[in-house]
């Protein structure tokens, strides 16, 4: 299993600001949404996300936000996203907001598989093995997109980190 990422430049918007300068905390559940579908799309091509949608598809079941320190317009915004954890018939992605090398906000997602009538349904052995090779890279504090002390530190770096490009 390979620890990576997925990275995924995001453009804010100046209506994306509330009052106080920052980025509004309702704008970062539509930025992780963005984000995730653009990692669908680039995992599973337009066609299988299509197919998918079909039969089913899958649903945010849910998800939590820690806000780390404010976001801001004007300022170059990533959004890095892994999976966390592959269930039976669900499984946790991780979006983290990034801006000056700086996490300002984490996202964890559960997303569970359904089938067209909206019931759940296992994980195929595709998708399980799509899944993890997009494996979180391991970290000591998972808020933070730091490298666990002993690792290579390849996350940190860039090698070794995919980018949608």
């Amino acid at each position: 299993m390979t620890e990576r990422y997925f990275l995924v430049p995001m453009e804010l918007r100046w209506s994306d600001q509330d009052l106080m300068g920052h980025v509004n905390n309702a704008r970062v559940v539509t930025l992780a949404e963005e984000a995730r579908i653009r990692f669908q799309v680039h995992v599973e091509g337009l066609d299988a996300v299509a197919e998918s949608e079909a039969v089913g598809g899958r649903v945010v079941a849910r998800q939590g936000i820690d806000y780390h320190r404010p976001a801001h317009y004007g300022i170059p915004l990533e959004v890095r996203l892994g999976v966390l954890r592959v269930g039976n018939t669900s499984f946790t992605l991780r979006h983290q907001g990034v801006q000056d090398g700086q996490p300002v906000f984490t996202v964890d997602a559960v997303i569970v598989m359904v089938t067209a009538d909206g019931s759940s349904r296992p994980l195929t052995a595709a998708e399980r093995a799509g899944l993890e090779d997009w494996r979180w890279p391991d970290v000591a504090d998972p808020q933070v997109g730091e490298p666990h002390a002993g690792t290579s530190g390849a996350a940190a770096s860039g090698a070794g980190v995919r980018t949608g490009s």
